[in-house]
């Protein structure tokens, strides 16, 4: 069995050299034997093992049984053991989530405080290949995607689990052939825990009647669909980056590159996004995702809110999506000749200067706009609209900004965003917003002739990466 296991630890690169392993001991066989397993690789690695229990405080005189246990067995292997005490039931009640959901954040967060402590190094869980096909078939019932019957990831992140290639019977086997001792949970027997309804009636049953196998057919099913996820996820996050962009905490797909994606990558796309917000996809379900979908394909106007305070806005080609009350700040800069200023909402810089600047080093030159300098009488400034701004346009005079960006089918929630070169309050020039979009305008009362003399130039400056 150690042979099969080390083989998992070299496959998926576990272990490095001077790595400082935490360890989940629980004191049950899987655990136990994943501690011996890790001093059969102590010395080829210069392993630091440290040993870490959680006692749940659900189970009283058994509960201080493992934990005296565990203390004992890890000073006759001279490992380091550190105990930690929590009442996993208040915790539950607190947080409206099961036992099971309350213990398994509460162990996770004590692994990750004890590896900070440490340093750099591993969080090794006792997962095993049974596991992988419980896991399966519970998010196969709660209705999961690809990703969900993926089942256990070997390596995430800084989690690596060296026993999921080897199945429970081996660990019990290895055990027993090794006089190796552990203890037994008792509420293993319970019927309380989806886990242990899925692995005592269900899987007996399914092995029973259907297929002996089972447990050998999930599992390298699992193995499958990861690579096959793997694979679907590489090929959304390229579409994400051609269709998703960002505008001040609000993410916006633009609707046209968008279809042309597969509706197994829209949905993808979708949960990227949640994720980017949410920093979790748990209580986002097909639903919210429908929900996106069918406003992507349906009418302007339209807005959804959805779980963590998310909403959801059309306009046009775009889907906006953010925190509800992000709302955008007002913004304004001074323009002066020889000024070099940064601007957020551009991601760019702009330069005012009497000479056209034709090359800076570090930068690339994206627009540049000539105005009759004798025209401007209250000196320049930059920022968003008014409701009561107006430009001069010559086919049709004075036009309300509104009304232009109405007629530019310019999405709302990016009006407020795109700048003004201001002279007091006179327009003189709609910035581009975004350089890959074609709406701009410069008022035809500063335009500078060929004749005019007294000229100034404003350009904007890209940052060359």
């Amino acid at each position: 069995m150690i042979d099969k296991v080390l083989d998992t630890v070299k496959r998926y690169n576990m272990i490095e050299t001077n790595d400082n392993i935490v360890l989940g001991l629980s004191g049950g066989a899987d655990s136990v034997c994943l501690l011996y397993v890790l001093l059969e690789l102590r010395e080829k690695f210069n392993l630091n093992i440290i040993a870490t229990h959680i006692n749940h405080g659900l189970r009283e005189d058994e509960a201080k049984r493992d934990e005296d246990f565990i203390k004992n067995l890890c000073l006759r292997l001279n490992v380091q053991v550190k105990v930690f005490n929590y009442p996993v039931a208040k915790e539950a009640k607190e947080k409206k989530l099961t036992i099971e959901e309350a213990g398994r954040l509460i162990r996770y967060s004590v692994f990750e405080k004890v590896l900070k402590e440490e340093g750099r190094g591993k969080i090794a869980v006792a997962h095993n290949y049974n596991d992988q096909a419980e896991t399966v078939i519970m998010n196969f019932f709660r209705g999961s995607g690809l990703k969900g019957l993926s089942g256990i990831p070997p390596v995430r992140g800084e989690i690596i689990r060296p026993l999921i290639n080897t199945p429970r019977s081996k660990i019990e086997e290895f055990c027993k052939n090794n006089n190796i001792n552990f203890v037994i949970d008792s509420s293993n027997n319970s019927l309380n825990y989806t886990r242990n309804k899925i692995r005592l009636p269900l899987l007996s049953y399914i092995m029973k009647e259907f297929n002996p196998s089972i447990i050998d057919t999930l599992s390298r099913s699992a193995e499958i669909f990861s690579t096959e996820d793997d694979y679907i996820n590489i090929q959304a996050n390229a579409a994400y980056e051609k269709c998703v962009s960002m505008n001040d905490d609000i993410k916006v797909i633009d609707l046209q590159e968008f279809s042309l994606n597969h509706e197994a990558l829209q949905r993808r796309i979708v949960r990227k996004i949640f994720f980017s917000f949410a920093g979790t996809l748990n209580n986002f379900s097909n639903k919210h995702i429908n929900m996106v979908m069918s406003m992507a394909s349906g009418n302007t106007g339209k807005s959804i809110n959805l779980p963590y305070n998310l909403k959801i806005e059309k306009s046009y080609e775009k889907l906006f999506i953010s925190k509800v009350g992000n709302i955008h700040q007002d913004y304004l800069y001074k323009v002066e000749l020889g000024s070099f200023f940064y601007v957020n909402v551009l991601n760019a810089y702009i330069s005012c200067t009497q000479e056209k600047v034709l090359l800076k080093k570090g930068f690339t030159n994206t627009f540049t706009k000539v105005f009759n300098y004798d025209k401007i009488s209250q000196g320049m400034i930059l920022r968003n609209r008014k409701p009561s701004d107006k430009i001069y346009i010559k086919s049709v005079g004075h036009k309300k900004v509104k009304n232009y960006f109405i007629d530019k089918k310019i999405a709302r929630n990016e009006r407020d965003i795109i700048p003004l070169l201001m002279d007091n309050e006179n327009v003189m020039w709609i910035m581009p917003y975004l350089s890959k979009q074609n709406y701009e305008t410069v008022s035809e009362t500063y335009i500078a002739k060929n004749t005019d003399k007294n000229k100034i130039y404003i350009q904007l400056w890209e940052e060359n990466k």
